[in-house]
């Protein structure tokens, strides 16, 4: 079902943790030829009681919370991480223990050895399949609005629908008199570009410590990068004295260029969620998240 071609990146290797440690914890990525990324969180025994030791130190709170997928082992190395892998993938168990992750970004796949990749494979169907009993699941006790969203999003062209969703905020923007020109297939490299400057110094392993790879925004969120947050973010943007600029999301391939972005206002954008702003030279940007109590999020070069 999965390939023994595999490639393991583990978070803080090197540097949070060293082999045969007996008190920590640590996230796994199996990367695939097909390039498709699965994650598991290993937890040893020791680190278990640690954690539930400062939970009880801090409150009386009866439970303590664990990363999903979960591991338990006596020892964090390589070595063992690597035998868990190969194991599950021979025993055909490897599906039960990692959670399939995504699809490896530009950035991910320029860390993959070289001819790592094979552009033609493809996830295999049995995988699929079994991710779709899980949703039909799922759909059965949802409500028919529900179940008529998840058909637009399966069978309609997903570029398209989130063109539709751009198209309406293009809309929003021209009513409050900003003019803007859509750019088709450039997401991904406005993503890698913000990526390459604001987390400048930071390598692979320390971005996907904080899963930048999910949401590029974890730079502040996890207070990697010193930036105004909340309603001072807003008073910094609305003051911010705005020309060309671009406007960017987490998961789509359109971008707005705006020529004149005087009058785009943190009110604007509020509806729209993990929705990046940068200046044409990304000297400062504007991040406003899908999470209520994160965000949003600004931060300037000069600040």
């Amino acid at each position: 079902m999965f390939s023994n071609k595999r490639h393991i990146d583990i978070d803080g290797e090197g540097w949070s943790w060293t082999e045969g440690d007996d008190d920590a914890n640590v996230s796994a990525i199996v990367t695939f030829p097909d390039a498709s990324r699965w994650l598991c969180h290993f937890y040893t025994l020791k680190n278990i009681q640690t954690i539930r030791e400062d939970t009880l130190s801090l409150s009386n709170r009866k439970y303590m919370w664990a990363a999903n997928p979960l591991i338990i082992v006596d020892t964090i190395s390589r070595e063992h991480i690597e035998e868990v892998v190969d194991e599950s993938i021979q025993s055909g168990t490897f599906h039960m223990l990692f959670e399939y992750f995504g699809e490896a970004s530009e950035l991910e796949r320029k860390e993959l050895p070289v001819g790592f990749l094979n552009d033609d494979a493809r996830i295999n169907p049995e995988i699929v399949m079994r991710q779709i009993g899980r949703v039909r699941q799922l759909l059965e006790q949802s409500s028919d609005a529900v179940r008529e969203t998840v058909k637009h999003l399966l069978f309609a062209e997903h570029d398209s629908f989130m063109e539709s969703h751009t198209l309406q905020f293009i809309v929003t923007l021209e009513d409050n008199g900003i003019i803007t020109m859509m750019e088709k297939g450039k997401g991904q490299e406005l993503r890698d570009k913000w990526a390459r400057l604001f987390a400048r110094g930071m390598d692979i392993s320390a971005r996907m410590e904080i899963h930048m790879e999910q949401y590029l925004w974890h730079l502040f969120s996890y207070e990697k990068l010193p930036c105004l947050m909340n309603e001072d973010a807003e008073k910094a943007f609305h003051e911010l004295e705005k020309r060309e600029c671009y406007i960017f999301y987490q998961g789509r391939e359109q971008v707005l260029f705006v020529p004149d972005g005087t009058k785009l206002t943190a009110d604007i954008l509020r509806r729209e969620q993990d929705v990046y702003v940068v200046d044409s030279s990304f000297e400062w940007t504007y991040v406003n998240t899908h999470e209520s109590d994160l965000g949003p999020y600004f931060y300037h070069r000069k600040q």
